[in-house]
């Protein structure tokens, strides 16, 4: 699995801030393709489409009336990157229901903006008090301008009092040309952005305990105090039997390291 994959990047989130796998709730299941080689999976999949592998059909704006209160842990929204791909885009070639943009939810907008306040709302309903939202969201270029879409989603969390805690870039490649346009404004490789953020004024994170190299095995463990340097009392023990030994020979004597069969 690629570092900057979906998988990886959503393992690492998720890692981060849950101790054990969270309740979620995918929002735009599609065909599931950001969670293959994760280790996570949603326990409910929602779609605006009747889908393989859909849980529960009906819209992320509807998504009080589809859940009850504190529901989940974890929503994920990953919707259209952009909003000009009917059913006709690109001749036809089937591209509009790949990536959901023939969809009346975004069709006629020149942006995704205006879909973050109802959605930012839509999602508080169900997620818990210490829940958290994974958005996957790219910039467009529509009518020959930039959309730096990813961050309008940071500007209207902030304005929800939601708190954004990550924002972690990932290339992408850029969708086929369309025959009809006659002049690039642009950059064609663009980004796509997740966004990591919260309900509530702070980041709920429990973090990762680091690994440290144990000074007397070298083994390597998680440390519980600033000032740690052997992983057990034992190790604690010859650590400074090796250094009283030190100390009466003037001699620095490196810890024998056990070897385990």
């Amino acid at each position: 699995m690629r570092p900057s994959s979906d998988a990886a990047i959503l393992d690492q989130l998720i890692g981060l801030h849950f101790a054990t796998a969270p309740i979620m709730l995918d929002a735009t299941w599609g065909r599931g393709v950001i969670w293959r080689g994760s280790a996570y999976q949603p326990t409910t999949r929602l779609d605006v489409r009747p889908m393989p592998g859909v849980d529960v059909v009906g819209e992320w704006r509807d998504l009080p009336q589809l859940f009850g209160p504190d529901a989940f842990q974890l929503v994920v929204w990953d919707p259209p990157h952009q909003t000009d791909g009917g059913e006709s885009a690109l001749d036809g070639q089937r591209w509009a229901n790949k990536y959901g943009t023939a969809t009346t939810t975004v069709q006629g907008l020149r942006d995704l903006t205006s879909l973050y306040p109802v959605f930012l709302e839509s999602c508080g309903r169900v997620l818990r008090q210490d829940g958290m939202l994974l958005a996957k969201i790219g910039d467009q270029v529509h009518s020959g301008l930039q959309r730096l879409q990813a961050v309008d989603l940071v500007v209207a969390c902030r304005a929800a009092a939601w708190t954004v805690c990550e924002m972690i870039p990932k290339l992408r490649q850029p969708g086929p040309m369309d025959p009809k346009w006659r002049r690039q404004y642009h950059v064609r490789k663009a980004w796509s952005y997740w966004i990591c953020a919260h309900p509530g004024p702070r980041c709920t994170s429990i973090g990762v305990a680091l690994l440290r190299s144990c000074a007397a095995c070298g083994r390597g463990f998680p440390a519980r105090r600033a000032d740690a340097k052997t992983c057990s009392g034992a190790c604690r023990e010859r650590l400074r039997y090796h250094q009283n030994l030190t100390d009466s020979r003037g001699v620095a004597q490196k810890p024998s390291v056990r070897k385990r069969v």
